[in-house]
């Protein structure tokens, strides 16, 4: 079947039904947890996803002060601190704060801010919240991505993005490599843009040959779609899904 956005919408449930089953394998997604907290600074850590190299690709964990966990898209950062290591884990410490009085956001970015049309910290896909001393703790939230539909030449991948994110105008977009890891290296086999602006929801590829038994890496990207036959940016990657086709 050929998709459109429109057939992805009013057949959503259809399609699940008349999907190709597959088993997956494992998905990953970048997280930011909180360490240790005081009443001026709180330390954090970071776990990104295999390949990354925070530091060349522009990683930034940036902080806002926040009532709730949602990212305040275009609202300047009260602080940003660029990753300087290379490891696609590590630390860091924000210092000079107030959490006597104030809640704060925090937000891992895997690139810089975004350009004009585009949400500036667009790239932030991963969150952690901090509420002020005695408030109640909120969970942190990581970006998914997961096999929707398989069918003869088509397939969708439904996502889970931060809360109030615009995907399709920031340029979001999904690849599928033959492969058991996605590359920040090499372009994906297929490939196309997220086409809503919502944070929950599905994109979809045409033209996709799935084989018989063979494992496929579905890697979602925040931002950097240039164009179907153009190379598109892959050191935004925020997710992946990995899966194995029946034999």
């Amino acid at each position: 079947m050929e998709l459109t956005q429109e057939t992805l919408e009013q057949k959503k449930a259809q399609l699940a039904k008349d999907s190709i089953r597959v088993q997956a394998v494992s998905g990953k997604g970048i997280t930011l947890g909180i360490g240790q907290v005081g009443q001026n600074f709180v330390s954090i850590y970071f776990d990104t996803l295999p390949g990354n190299k925070p530091s060349t690709y522009g990683n930034t964990v940036s902080i806002w002060q926040n009532a709730d966990e949602t990212i305040p898209w275009d609202s300047p950062a009260y602080k940003t601190k660029k990753i300087d290591k290379d490891t696609p884990n590590g630390d860091a410490i924000f210092e000079g704060l107030n959490l006597d009085l104030y809640s704060y956001v925090l937000g891992y970015s895997v690139g810089p801010e975004l350009g004009s049309g585009q949400q500036k910290y667009g790239n932030v896909c991963a969150t952690a919240f901090v509420p002020a001393i005695g408030g109640d703790p909120i969970a942190p939230f990581s970006s998914s991505v997961k096999v929707g539909y398989i069918g003869g030449n088509s397939l969708t991948a439904d996502f889970i993005l931060p809360p109030g994110v615009f995907p399709k105008t920031n340029g979001a977009w999904i690849g599928v490599w033959e492969s058991s890891q996605a590359s920040y290296t090499r372009q994906p086999d297929y490939s196309n843009n997220i086409q809503v602006d919502k944070a929950r929801g599905s994109a979809y590829i045409n033209g996709i040959t799935i084989g018989r038994g063979a494992t496929y890496t579905i890697g979602l990207f925040m931002s950097g779609w240039a164009g179907g036959g153009r190379p598109n940016t892959l050191t935004t990657m925020a997710c992946t899904f990995t899966f194995t086709a029946p034999s």
